[in-house]
């Protein structure tokens, strides 16, 4: 309750001239001149709103009430809808620790009573229209909320990613979403943040949402990076007597004003906030992304796979720049550790590094015949006389700062993963590396011992740095520092065609169509500079396979309103003539459905969704007589990670149902017309929304738009299940997530009546024919009315091209044929694994492969990760298997509390994360964490004692991590940080 306060009316004059002492975060307004309101301009690299100023309220920092400025999300006639610039208060949802909803919270109460009676006049209070809300859960599950009717109030998990308001339309973090609390708030009453901005007045905070997240005990909110979370717990709320309540979080009301009423508000600048491209989440416009893409070539050869540095391998480069027969290049991969120089180190010219690799590595990596390829060239800025054979990259060629020099792409890809040789000298266990950090050979200063500071790629951080150049272990000074490797780069002379060999493309450290050694040819019509290409782009002679299906019209489902049912059409996905049976898919995605709602089941058995899917939607779709037309099928399916048909957790349980969904192995039955083995993404997998789907669930997609759904595996983890995303490519995510529903049945084809649907290709063809009934069949069109009774067969499949080759080692006489094995690593180390295969040998089984920051998740015969391959044995051609990966996410852990326990103990208690290693937690006296203490916890707690400083300012903050597959600790993001005295 607000407490004495007299609210003053301040006029519209008098209101603009205060604006002048607002603190608004620098480099981030823009000046606009605007005489009529409008919706916010959107653009892919900023919003602006337009602002009014309205109503006014208490500001701790000028001690005095100010008025409020307002950003227009919409205008609609004389109804503008209103969210407040900058955060007013910090709250509690509800003040009282108990599952409630936005209907009975204690914040609505007090923002139509104690708020809306404060910050507004009589007049103003007038000129606020009174609006019906509805209310939900964060994934609009859950239907038995209350609407509720008010003026003040706050946006919805739903709002905050809508492009029509200006935000972000995905979850991640977003600058979009980003609130302050300049003006109203002291800095000392807004939590620490682990955020940069902690040391100027831009405070970034957290702010609630009215919408309920997983269920009533928790809300959604922004967090301090613009982020939407929901699990804001409202239990912790404690407000008892003697307590401090650290559960307040900000407040950010919206409100809809009457534009007609001119008294009562000012029109005042717009606002524009623009994105960082290398922001968490992605551009609020990111259709049409482009990303690099490079030729390589396979150049020389250096210890690689071979940590004992006894054995060495091709080299491949990436092509940096063509110009005529030179190619400027850059190694694929981190080839060795050393330090850039000694204390007497100026720059480039005296560097240790550039003797060692003009000296050392050209010998041991090119035979005299390569060298004469390799072109001097000046690389030192100091003296252009200086030339040399072999370099390393510059800033500029690190981060495509130039755009003559187009090089390893931008920040967030310049990484480069370790070999195994280079990564057992970067000893990268030693620290969070995802990938290895490498050279530059650009001077930055001079160091604190009068050294020159050198410019080097920063691996895990992604950005470039700079260090002491003769720094290449762990010091005290930089810690984090356990190695800075060499990724050399060279100009080649290609007229000198038998020194090197194509060997393919990659795309931002993706290969594509790679083209193993011993393959390709000197072939330099195939080389380019750099480009960018769309990032579905998956390799010019990527072959993909042209599927056509036979459809029919068979049951009735809502698809074009939640009033009326409306026949589904169906693919033909198998038609066996021995059983007399088709097994048939939807066209559409019908509806939508979380795999689990408790997220706890063992796989498809268990799960809620198949329990929903044979009693309400087998009701729902089908007739009484169409029931008997329906087979009860096999669907017991392999759990992913089991190669012997047993789950990880136990053996498959078998089922049968009458309405399934795919599992992952259905997309290697070549019958069913999905494989696409030389396909990064498949096509043919794609499924587009009903209007049923998006009136019910708007943010899955809009009608005809492709959407996500769910296939029947369990995924990687026990947590996750397996779903095929809008690009075709089977992925996996959590059970607890909704995604849409594309039912399989099995009909008896004796027992089914169905009418010929016409054919839908996977190139977007269809040619369909309606459903024959009375009131759309036209007499005068019976070519287009499907027949009763259809002669259906199976998928049909062609190709965009022929370019679709495989490579057979020719044999002489009765010698025994060799074939080669290409390793598609992905950014992966090989085992020990042998490239090539005699003919009768015995079989040879696939030792696992490592990428730092993921899981290995198997072999593959094919880039779809359709037929996983264990042994290779029998071969009668070269053949390539492809490295599958899990990337290694680790979630942002919510820190609750922090409570002294004693005079020199603290209790942190948090919320626990899923699928991790285990805790870190930090605790020092300073804001920045200089020396701060660091202790673990085990995955499975939820609370730990640490000791603190007594009499002093505690900052403590905890993070989680999990391994990889080289057993390398992967962090998350630090939490929010809580001060304890």
């Amino acid at each position: 309750m607000l407490l004495g306060r007299v609210k003053k009316v301040i006029s519209g004059l008098v209101a603009l001239s205060m604006l002048t002492t607002f603190a608004v975060p620098s480099g981030m307004v823009k000046a606009a001149d605007s005489s009529e309101l409008k919706n916010p301009v959107v653009s892919k690299t900023e919003t602006t709103w337009d602002r009014v100023v309205f109503g006014s309220y208490y500001s701790e920092v000028q001690e005095k009430d100010v008025p409020i400025t307002w950003r227009v999300l919409n205008v609609s006639g004389n109804d503008a809808f209103l969210i407040s610039d900058e955060i007013l208060a910090m709250k509690n949802y509800n003040d009282e620790a108990k599952a409630v909803t936005w209907a009975d919270s204690s914040l609505r109460s007090w923002l139509n009573d104690d708020f809306f009676n404060y910050a507004f006049t009589e007049e103003e209070r007038a000129a606020v229209i009174k609006t019906e809300i509805q209310n939900n859960n964060f994934d609009l599950t859950q239907t038995d909320y209350e609407t509720t009717n008010d003026y003040v109030y706050l946006p919805s998990y739903q709002e905050m990613q809508l492009k029509s308001y200006g935000f972000s339309n995905n979850i991640l973090d977003h600058e979009s979403r980003l609130a302050y609390t300049n003006t109203y708030l002291e800095a000392s009453n807004i939590e620490d943040t682990d955020d940069p901005a902690d040391d100027s007045t831009d405070i970034g905070a957290q702010w609630l949402l009215r919408t309920n997240g997983e269920n009533r005990n928790t809300v959604c909110y922004v967090d301090e990076s613009g982020a939407l979370g929901n699990d804001y717990d409202i239990l912790m709320t404690d407000t008892s007597e003697g307590m401090e309540d650290d559960n307040l979080c900000g407040v950010r009301p919206v409100l809809h004003l009457d534009l007609s009423k001119t008294d009562c508000y000012t029109v005042t600048s717009s606002f524009t906030q623009t994105f960082d491209p290398d922001w968490g989440g992605s551009d609020i416009d990111d259709d049409n992304v482009k990303v690099n893409l490079w030729s390589c070539v396979w150049f020389g050869n250096y210890y690689q796979s071979d940590e004992k540095g006894q054995t060495k391998d091709p080299i491949k480069w990436r092509v940096l720049k063509k110009d005529g027969n030179d190619l400027y290049l850059m190694a694929d991969k981190l080839l060795d550790v050393l330090p850039y120089g000694t204390t007497e180190t100026t720059d480039w010219s005296d560097s240790t590094l550039r003797t060692w690799l003009n000296d050392t590595f050209i010998n041991e990596a090119f035979n005299d015949t390569q060298k004469a390829a390799i072109v001097d060239t000046s690389y030192c800025d100091s003296d252009a006389s200086i030339k040399d054979k072999i370099a390393i990259p510059s800033k500029a060629e690190a981060t495509l700062a130039s755009e003559e020099t187009v090089a390893a792409g931008d920040e967030e890809y310049c990484t480069a993963a370790a070999t195994v040789y280079s990564s057992k000298k970067l000893d990268i266990e030693k620290d969070t590396y995802v990938e290895g950090s490498y050279w530059l050979r650009d001077v930055c200063e001079t160091g604190y011992d009068e050294s020159s500071d050198i410019a080097y790629v920063e691996g895990y951080k992604n950005y470039i740095n700079c260090i002491e150049g003769n720094s290449f272990q762990a010091t005290s000074a930089y810690p984090e520092a356990t190695g800075v490797a060499v990724r050399p780069v060279l100009h080649l002379d290609v007229s000198k065609t038998n020194v090197w060999q194509n060997a393919g493309e990659i795309c931002e450290n993706e290969e594509i169509n790679e083209i193993p050694y011993g393959s390709g040819t000197a072939d330099i019509s195939k080389i380019k500079s750099p480009t960018l290409v769309n990032d579905d782009y998956t390799g010019s002679e990527t072959v993909y396979k042209v599927s056509t299906w036979d459809c029919v019209w068979f049951g009735n489902y809502y698809q074009t309103s939640s009033t009326a049912k409306t026949p589904v059409k169906w693919r033909v996905l198998d038609k066996d003539d021995t059983k007399n049976t088709a097994v048939l898919i939807a066209d559409a995605v019908l509806d939508a459905q979380k795999y689990d709602e408790d997220g706890i089941s063992n796989g498809w058995s268990d799960a809620t969704l198949r329990e929903w899917l044979n009693t309400t939607m087998y009701q729902e779709l089908f007739s009484e007589q169409e029931k008997e037309a329906i087979v009860e099928t096999d669907t017991t399916v392999k759990q992913e990670g089991d190669e012997d048909g047993e789950a990880a957790t136990g053996s498959a349980i078998s089922t049968t149902d009458r309405v399934y969904l795919l599992a992952e192995s259905d997309f290697v039955n070549e019958l069913y017309g999905l494989i696409q083995e030389d396909a990064d993404v498949s096509p043919t997998c794609k499924a587009i929304a009903t209007a049923y789907l998006e009136e019910k669930y708007p943010l899955l997609g809009a009608a005809g738009t492709v959407v996500n759904w769910w296939m029947r595996d369990k995924g990687y983890s026990v947590d996750s299940a397996n779903y095929v995303d809008t690009t075709g490519t089977i992925s996996e995510e959590y059970k607890e997530k909704l995604y849409g529903i594309r039912p399989v049945i099995t009909v008896d084809l004796s027992k089914a009546t169905l009418y010929d649907a016409g054919t839908v290709s996977s190139d977007g063809k269809i040619e369909e024919k309606a459903y024959p009934d009375n009131t759309t069949k036209d007499p005068g069109d019976n070519g287009n009315i499907g027949t009763k009774d259809p002669g259906i067969q199976n998928p049909s499949t062609g190709t965009n091209t022929t370019d679709n080759k495989t490579g057979v080692t020719p044999s002489t006489g009765n010698a025994k044929k060799t074939y080669t094995i290409t390793y598609k690593l992905n950014g992966g180390i090989n085992a020990s694994n042998p490239t090539t295969y005699t003919e009768g040998s015995a079989a040879l089984t696939l030792q696992k492969a490592k990428r730092a920051g993921y899981l290995f998740a198997g072999w593959y015969r094919d880039a779809k990760f359709k037929n996983a391959v264990t042994k290779l044995s029998n071969l009668t051609q070269n053949i390539t298997v492809y490295a599958k990966w899990k990337k290694v996410t680790v979630s942002k852990v919510s820190l609750k509390k922090a409570k002294k326990s004693g005079k020199k103990k603290c209790k942190l208690t948090w919320k626990k994360c899923k699928g991790i290693a285990g805790y870190e937690i930090a605790c020092g006296t300073n804001k920045k964490f200089k020396k701060a203490k660091k202790t673990t916890a085990k995955a499975k707690v939820t609370s730990k004692k640490i000791t603190i400083k007594k009499g002093k300012k505690n900052y403590i903050r905890i993070r989680a991590f999990a391994k990889d597959s080289m057993g390398k600790k992967v962090y998350g993001k630090w939490s929010k940080v809580k001060v304890v005295k």
